[in-house]
Formats: structure tokens, sequence, C-alpha cells
């Protein structure tokens, strides 16, 4: 074996080894205790980290900070990973810590020149947008580690109208809109809720365990499972089933008339939601006009004549 592949194979055996001997490296790719070291010392200085223990039961030990060992990309595939880091700095915040432009710069300096020239004009030509939100986001990263545990934790989170408190078992993690949300059970409720991650104050460890968190994910996601499901079903201009195919809650159930000028929405909601979809609709004026249920059609009646008072000194 070359000792560059050697270097390579070393690599990837103490990354998940993690602690090992010098002798057990030697028996594992057949080389003298000598060059083991020899081995150590060069990938120390390509930035593996380790540290040694002396004695009858010293040896090696890897340290958490790790570098991989190379991995071999397409020109193709070396593009798609450096523009994929590059759309994360459209965020102000993500839950591991790493510094982006070291990432890019590690990635464009191992490229050929000619992929070098594609990456830079691409970088005028293909952008990323996610809109920054200025909010903090201090818990980001711990959360990360909870999700997919069975561990429960007491949360103080800011609602709209006071800090509240739940007991809650942290599902996963996602992003949307320039915001981080973390769906979780609520274990009084029993209920899965998506908690903005800026808006968490605090988070403490109970020490106690939940059982049963199979499926919780998928069940995260899962939104047609309603405590109260009410019928909606609103008339549409053809610009009103242009914004309602935009909305990703809305764009499933659309029907369009022969002419294309025209169609209706149906569609099955939560009777809590009715307020969320009604702002939207009131958005869209005459192009789109809700027919069911009553209650969505007496709240945006209600919030149309809020704004006729506000604005009817306007004129």
């Amino acid at each position: 074996m070359k000792k560059s592949q050697r270097l390579v194979e070393l690599q990837r055996y103490i990354n998940t080894k993690k602690e090992f001997t010098a002798q057990e490296i030697a028996n594992e790719f057949n080389i003298s205790i000598r060059t083991v070291h020899r081995d150590m010392l060069e990938l120390a200085d390509l930035g593996v980290y380790y540290y040694t223990k002396k004695g009858c039961n010293g040896g090696y030990r890897l340290l958490s900070t790790k570098l991989l060992p190379p991995v071999n990309l397409t020109e193709k595939e070396s593009l798609a990973v450096f523009f994929a880091s590059h759309s994360l700095t459209y965020y102000t915040s993500l839950p591991f810590d790493i510094d982006l432009k070291s990432v890019m710069r590690k990635l464009y300096e191992n490229l050929p020149e000619d992929s070098k020239k594609t990456v830079d004009k691409m970088k005028t030509i293909l952008f990323f947008k996610n809109k920054k939100r200025d909010v903090k986001n201090d818990h980001l990263s711990k959360i990360l580690d909870y999700c997919g545990t069975n561990n429960i934790f007491e949360l103080q989170y800011n609602s709209i109208s006071e800090v509240k408190k739940y007991k809650i078992v942290f599902i996963c993690l996602y992003s949307e809109n320039g915001f981080w949300y973390v769906p979780s059970l609520d274990l009084k409720e029993n209920k899965i809720k998506h908690y903005r991650v800026d808006r968490i104050l605090q988070i403490a460890e109970t020490n106690q365990k939940y059982e049963n968190i199979d499926k919780l994910v998928e069940k995260s996601f899962d939104f047609t499972n309603f405590e109260n499901p009410i019928k909606l079903y609103v008339q549409l201009t053809k610009l009103g089933i242009r914004a309602c195919k935009d909305n990703p809650y809305l764009n499933s159930n659309i029907k369009i008339d022969k002419n294309g000028e025209s169609g209706f929405l149906t569609e099955i909601i939560d009777k809590k939601d009715i307020k969320f979809f009604g702002d939207f609709f009131i958005q869209l004026s005459k192009n789109a006009i809700v027919v069911e249920p009553l209650e969505m059609k007496s709240y945006i009646y209600e919030k149309a004549l809020e704004l006729k008072n506000i604005y009817e000194n306007h004129k």
C-alpha cells in the first residue's frame, strides 16, 4: 500500500476507533511501531487532533474536533457541495458552529482551475435567497443535540401574551422563511406543537425519559390530523388561483374551470386556524371569496369593518 493511501486509510481507522495503541495500528496496517509514530505526526500536521497517553496503558485518543479523510468527488459533485455551503450563508444562525468562509475556501482551493472559473461565474448568477431575520437563536445548537432523544425538558417560551412554561420532548428542527422551528411533543396536552426557536427563553433538563418516540417526526408534519375539522370552500379568480398555488397549505385541492380564468378551492382545515387562513384571504380581496365556513366569513367581515373605520376619514 502506498504511503498516501495508507494515511487516508489510517485516518478512517482512527476516526472509527477513537482510542487505540501504536501496536494496534501496526498490526492493522502491517507496519513497524516507528512507522506508526511517523504517520501519526504527519496526520497531526494535516490537522488530525489527538493526544497521547504514556505508560503501560498508553496510546492515542482522538479529540472531538477531527479532520475527515479526503473524499473523491466529481466536478459536478464538488460544485453542488460548494453552492450548498454557499446557500447556508443566507442564514443568520445555524445549529452547528462552523466557519462557512473556511469551508468554502477549502472546497474552492481544491478545485481544478477550470472548475474555479465555473464557480467564479456561477457566484455572479446563482443565488439562494433566504430572508435574514434579526433574531437571536441562542439555543439552536443545544436543541439539535436534544432532538431525536427521549429526554424530557422544561421550556420557557415567550408567547404573544405572556411567558409560558411547557414540559416537552424535542423531535426535530427545520427552517422556514428565515425562522427556525422545533416541533415538540407537549406532554400536558399530548399534542405536537411547532415552537419558534428565537422565542425560547430557557431550557431545563428534567432527568426524565419519554418512552414512546416512534414516528414522532412523521407526525410532526402531518397536517391532516385535526382536532376540529371544518370544510373550507373558496371561489377564486385567476389571481386567486395563483396566490393559493403559492401557499404551501392550500395548493393541493384547487380546481380550475375550463376557461382557466376562475376556479375554486376545497380543503379541510382545523377550526383553530380560521383566523390564520382568514388573514390570508383578506389580502386577496375580491380574488378569493370565502363561501364557507360561516365563521371565517364573519371574521373577514369584522376585519373589513375594522379597516373601514380606520381609513374612512382618509379619503
